[in-house]
């Protein structure tokens, strides 16, 4: 099978500041928030202020808890157009290229008013199991 080859236009290479696999200096740390998509399908986090408030200088890896919902959910990373996408009724760990500030869009319709979400400061390899 031949190998198509696609012209690289020098706009498309994005050079991105990550300080991902290591320990920040302010140690490891996680903030939980919980998102209602009984309410809106979407939300869109800024997590500026927490970075600037000193709760945690990066993201690294999202701990999502999809235990509850029957549609997946996904993730949009401004900053390094990464699309993650976590399944309905599985639970799991999910890393991230995270450029600083860290803006999160979150996209799930249709989904369940509880669904968990960890920001984690420190790199944790992904890994996703179901639940039952």
């Amino acid at each position: 099978m031949p190998v198509s080859t696609l012209p690289l236009n020098a706009d498309q290479l994005v050079n991105l500041a990550l300080d991902n696999q290591q320990i920040p200096s302010e140690g490891s740390k996680s903030v939980a928030v919980l998102l209602d998509f009984t309410a809106s399908n979407q939300y869109t986090l800024d997590l500026t202020n927490i970075q600037q408030r000193g709760f945690l200088s990066m993201i690294q890896t999202l701990f999502i808890d999809m235990s509850q919902s029957d549609v997946p959910m996904t993730i949009f990373v401004n900053g390094s157009r990464q699309n993650l996408v976590a399944k309905g009724r599985t639970q799991g760990y999910y890393c991230v290229l995270a450029p600083n500030p860290v803006k999160l869009t979150f996209t799930c319709a249709g989904g369940p008013l509880g669904v968990v979400v960890f920001f984690i400061n420190v790199p944790i390899p992904g890994f996703v199991w179901p639940t039952i």
